[in-house]
């Protein structure tokens, strides 16, 4: 919150991707795999002018193509000027970015939105695997939720995975993506490397 007053919160958001396309670029340079990264921007960016603009001149810099990034945008970002968000999106999408709701389901999800946005990536917040395995309800929600993006064409992402059950129920209804400590800790570049070059 105080980063968001006095500015530098713009500041960190692009330092960080900044770090992301070097390492894009010195992996990529060295013929070792690499994976598309999210990076996660504040509301304050809808407001910049041009900040589609300053994406494309970071990753021009590293000579490192959109489709090995994923702009992460939260829940509640986007209720705060639907408008502006449409042009957004827009904007990043002719750039070639791809785009992503982070925290659903934290804020006033409306399903009316998701016809009006054009997303990409529905990430799926933690809560919905709090008590998850008395929570009746909270399973039957999070199984819709997935159905409803698989019709609307958007990749789904579980996020704050802590169980084999919770990982196992995701996979039975078909969520893309599954992230959390049931499978690894946050990782040093290194040890993602060393990962990957395994797979």
């Amino acid at each position: 919150p105080l980063f968001e007053v006095n500015g530098l919160l713009m500041v960190l958001d692009f330092y960080l991707l900044e770090k992301i396309c070097c390492w894009l670029r010195s992996s990529l340079d060295a013929g070792q795999p690499v994976v598309p990264v999210s990076v996660n921007f504040s509301r304050t960016h809808l407001m910049e002018h041009g900040f589609v603009q300053h994406l494309k001149v970071v990753l021009d810099k590293y000579h490192v193509s959109p489709e090995w990034i994923e702009i992460e945008i939260t829940e509640n970002a986007f209720f705060d000027d639907r408008n502006g968000m449409l042009l957004m999106a827009e904007e990043l999408h002719q750039a070639g970015f791809r785009i992503a709701m982070d925290d659903f389901g934290t804020g006033f999800s409306s399903l009316n939105f998701l016809r009006t946005i054009p997303l990409d990536v529905m990430k799926i917040d933690k809560l919905f695997f709090s008590n998850f395995a008395t929570d009746v309800h909270g399973r039957l929600l999070l199984e819709d939720i997935l159905q409803i993006a698989q019709h609307l064409g958007l990749r789904t992402v579980a996020e704050g995975v802590e169980t084999a059950e919770e990982a196992e129920f995701l996979r039975q209804k078909g969520c893309d993506l599954i992230q959390g400590f049931y499978f690894y800790r946050p990782l040093s570049a290194d040890k993602l490397q060393e990962i990957l070059a395994k797979q």
